[in-house]
């Protein structure tokens, strides 16, 4: 909803500056907020500049096109109300998010399990012991 008020905000910007006679209706205060949401929109330089840690992946998949990764990790600013509000929107307990997290604790397990075979090799050839492969 927020961005909706700021892409209509916008629209009423871009039409006083067009001079249409709707646009002379809208007030300075008007136009300063229209800006000012705009600006705090994903993607902006003002929404990621709050973050301090904004990773941005997008990963060609073979037969599923592109996909795209982002982290992005700060301060929490929300308000307790907002919070709620958009847990209800966006719940964290999906399908696709059970998927994921089972497809990267099994790409870690397995990248784990390859190090410590990796080391006890190394071990057992320092030790002085043969090792059969």
């Amino acid at each position: 909803m927020q961005q909706s008020l700021a892409q209509d905000a916008g629209a009423l910007v871009e039409e006083d500056q067009a001079g249409s006679s709707a646009g002379s209706q809208v007030s300075a205060s008007q136009i300063s907020a229209a800006q000012t949401g705009s600006a705090a929109q994903p993607g902006s330089v003002a929404w990621s500049s709050h973050h301090p840690v904004n990773l941005r992946l997008s990963i060609p998949l073979p037969f599923l096109g592109r996909y795209y990764l982002t982290l992005v990790m700060g301060k929490e600013r929300r308000s307790k109300v907002r919070l709620a509000e958009e847990r209800k929107k966006h719940p964290v307990a999906t399908m696709g998010n059970l998927l994921f997290f089972a497809a990267m604790g099994t790409v870690v397990g397995l990248a784990l399990l390859y190090i410590i075979e990796l080391a006890a090799l190394k071990f057992l050839e320092n030790s002085g012991t043969v090792i059969i492969q």
